[in-house]
């Protein structure tokens, strides 16, 4: 039996995606499909386009991961499983393992069909009724040097991991959707070389504003988000609101601090100031942290004002700080970037805040 993935029964989209006639568009890190599907074997049709930076796949299988792929270009049929029990139901994701692209003129993976010889079934309720975590953050977020050796340093697509980040333990850990937008690189106000239009929050309102394409943006990325939930809104387990939002953005930010000085400190401040109180606009519901110190902290003092100060305006509890714990030398992964090690840290960190609320 084939059938397009957009029409597999209960099939739920995770993340920021892209629905077109033909199929869904990943774009974002963690961004992808899950569904239940009771059968033998399962094959993907899969389109992947880019042209330098390589494209990979995560497969996971009743919540462990069966297998991590790069993606040649263009169309291909890759074996989700075969030769399994038929009788059995198995919960499927498929995920996109690389960051969005901006550097590429297309960064995309489209899931077009699928092909079975058994039967797909809705997904349980309790996966159905998930909270949603919403993250934004830079290369940590995207998971880069969590793949290769320690003295790895070529920025190549295989050196990230999308399910080895902190994020997603910690969505795994309290049973929640993730919604990751991260850019290696780039802050909250400037970027590792001071570009200040390569900041995260300014391309917050689009679907996957950071790429450029026309190829992209012909499959949604260009979207305004607010617009595209709200055609698509109760339609693939798409929420306009998540119920918590991460922040890990600052470290690029301070690249340039002993230049820069107070001057960034200042500007710096601003933005944490007004994209959180933006987002607590946007979100009325939801719980807003700033999570931050894998990499150093010379920002925390001016993240923490400007939560202070935001707090105390809106006599609020929903927005927080949480002091992540630095990365020691043992703990480092490829391109000198935090490793499992670290990662599973923050992750125990978060999750012990969260659990107060979740």
């Amino acid at each position: 039996m084939k059938q397009k993935v957009r029409e597999i029964k209960g099939v739920k989209v995770l993340g920021r995606c892209g629905i077109t006639e033909e199929g869904i568009s990943c774009f974002w890190t963690a961004s992808g499909i899950e569904f239940d599907v009771k059968a033998s074997e399962l094959y993907l049709e899969v389109r992947a386009s880019y042209r330098i930076y390589d494209l990979w796949l995560d497969i996971e299988i009743d919540g462990s991961l069966i297998q991590r792929r790069m993606l040649d270009p263009g169309e291909q049929k890759v074996c989700i499983f075969r030769g399994m029990d038929g009788s059995l139901t198995k919960h499927v994701r498929i995920l996109r393992d690389t960051q969005a692209m901006p550097e590429d003129e297309v960064s995309r993976i489209d899931l077009l069909q699928v092909e079975t010889d058994g039967t797909f079934e809705a997904v349980k309720e309790e996966k159905d009724n998930r909270p949603l975590i919403e993250v934004l953050g830079d290369s940590i977020t995207s998971g880069e040097g969590l793949c290769g050796d320690h003295d790895l340093m070529d920025w190549v697509s295989h050196c990230f991991s999308a399910t080895d980040t902190y994020e997603y333990q910690v969505a795994k850990a309290l049973q929640a959707d993730l919604s990751v937008l991260s850019q290696s690189g780039w802050g909250a106000y400037q970027a590792y070389d001071g570009a200040r239009d390569h900041a995260v929050p300014l391309y917050y309102d689009k679907l996957a504003g950071v790429l450029g394409g026309s190829e992209d943006k012909e499959h949604g990325a260009d979207a305004t988000w607010q617009d595209y939930v709200g055609e698509w809104e109760g339609t693939y387990g798409i929420r306009r609101h998540p119920d918590v939002i991460l922040i890990n953005l600052g470290t690029n930010d301070s690249n340039l601090l002993p230049e820069q000085g107070e001057g960034l400190r200042n500007a710096f401040e601003e933005r944490v100031y007004s994209f959180t109180k933006k987002l607590g606009q946007m979100h009325p519901k939801a719980n807003v942290f700033w999570c931050y110190g894998m990499i150093g902290d010379p920002l925390m003092p001016q993240i923490r004002q400007a939560v202070e100060r935001l707090t105390g305006e809106e006599d609020s509890s929903r927005y927080h700080v949480i002091e992540l714990e630095n990365t020691e030398e043992g703990e480092l992964g490829s391109r000198l970037h935090p490793g499992k090690p670290s990662h599973d840290k923050a992750a125990k960190k978060i999750i012990e805040e969260l659990k107060t609320i979740l």
